[in-house]
């Protein structure tokens, strides 16, 4: 069975951990796991983020005055770009356009130079972006890039 990036890596943090456990002396006294999730560190949840996310779950909560009006703007910005008006639609298999068209404004006004939406690919994650390039190393060897062009760019 072949493992993907991340499940090796959890495999071998998971293994030294019942090594400390079990008494084993390493040149560290605990294994911490951790691929990118915050919560997993103890970090609180980042209030914005679930009040889009319940106000992209349940949209007849934008009536609601409970929740703040910029919360309630960019639910409905995501909405309005989605077809049905609704979270559980389908998207482009790159990820939802307005995500993607933010994320391009971001890196734009980051880096003071142009980033194109339609060269933005989100993944469900880190390890699963890592899986994606790993999977093209052989199409992204064959690309003729001009001079100092890249292709991955993990913010």
């Amino acid at each position: 069975m072949k493992l993907s990036f991340a499940s090796s890596e959890i495999c071998g943090s998971a293994r030294s951990m019942c090594e400390v456990m079990s008494g084993d002396v390493k040149p560290f006294s605990e294994v911490v796991i951790h691929f990118g999730n915050p919560q997993g560190m103890g970090q609180p949840p980042i209030t914005f983020f679930r009040q889009v996310l319940a106000l992209l779950l349940c949209p007849e909560l934008q009536d609601d005055p409970g929740f703040p009006q910029d919360a309630k703007n960019r639910a409905k910005r995501i909405l309005d770009d989605t077809i049905g008006h609704t979270i559980s639609s389908y998207t482009s298999a790159q990820g939802m356009n307005v995500v993607r068209k933010d994320i391009a404004h971001y890196i734009s006004q980051r880096d003071s130079y142009p980033a194109l939406s339609d060269d933005i690919l989100l993944t469900h994650g880190g390890a699963e972006g890592i899986e994606v390039s790993k999977d093209n190393a052989l199409f992204v060897r064959h690309l003729k890039l001009p001079e100092g062009e890249g292709l991955f760019l993990c913010p």
